[in-house]
């Protein structure tokens, strides 16, 4: 499973392709329009599931989903603080599979 914080109007997620998505933010700023048509060009987005939330309110109500589904691969693009990068980065550790990675940006 993919997982994204911080996907803001949806430039790297929508284009990603992978079976289970998740896109973290608290202000998602790509219509549903745009949603729609990635469903064409990748079937797979018809799964993706989109999170209006900040991350940690992610991380602490959707345990059962990430328990459910481990985490292969998360972007972390997040508030670009230190403070929050360094907690998505250990929430994102409890939940990655072994040999997942995660990628930070800024």
């Amino acid at each position: 499973m993919y997982l994204e914080i911080g996907v803001d109007t949806g430039a790297c997620f929508l284009r990603l392709k992978a079976r289970k998505k998740i896109a973290v933010d608290p202000k998602i700023k790509s219509s549903t329009n745009k949603k729609f048509r990635y469903c064409f060009k990748n079937i797979c987005s018809i799964f993706n599931e989109y999170y209006e939330v900040p991350s940690d309110d992610f991380f602490a109500a959707q345990e059962s989903l990430l328990s459910r589904h481990r985490l292969d691969v998360v972007l972390i693009d997040g508030l670009h603080t230190y403070s929050q990068s360094l907690r998505d980065f250990v929430h994102s550790l409890k939940w990655l599979k072994d040999g997942g990675v995660i990628m930070m940006h800024d």
